[in-house]
């Protein structure tokens, strides 16, 4: 039997083989730990903007057409009431439309009526910690640590 005509890998040529792999999981880890943040904050931002452009347009009908607004999963509330009646409405609504958090999928209140320090989670709240009209109904979402997207609708 002549040992030259044997096919197959050497000892090393396998090591080789396994380092490789090793270090090319070890960086798609890394990288896939980056990408997952980014979309957790790009969700959080997303949440944040479709609430405040759906209150914006909620408040702009109830300006021009007048009568009631009917927030899903709540009662209609008169368009003439000052903004912080609508405010309970408001949060039921945005509860039951599905919005979740995208960092804490167990979150079932990802939208509350008052101010939260919990990352992705969203306040809406028409009045101060006292209970005071704010006059205007204010938006927060915290997208990431130390870093937190603000918007005031006023009902007009």
């Amino acid at each position: 039997m002549n040992k030259k005509n044997q096919k197959g890998f050497t000892l090393i040529e396998l090591l080789v083989v396994v380092a490789i792999i090793g270090i090319l999981a070890a960086v798609g880890i890394t990288a896939f730990g980056g990408f997952l943040g980014s979309a957790k904050k790009n969700a959080a931002q997303s949440n944040h903007k479709a609430i405040v452009s759906s209150l914006n347009a909620e408040f702009t009908k109830c300006s021009i057409m007048g009568g009631t607004l009917k927030w899903e999963g709540s009662t209609a509330v008169s368009c003439a009431s000052d903004v912080q009646l609508h405010q309970g409405a408001i949060v039921l609504h945005y509860l039951n439309s599905g919005f979740k958090n995208p960092y804490d999928a167990s979150d079932t209140t990802s939208v509350i009526g008052a101010i939260t320090t919990v990352i992705g989670k969203t306040s809406v709240f028409c009045t101060n910690a006292a209970g005071t009209a704010l006059g205007f109904c204010q938006v927060q979402t915290i997208i990431e640590e130390g870093k937190t997207l603000t918007d005031n609708i006023t009902k007009e």
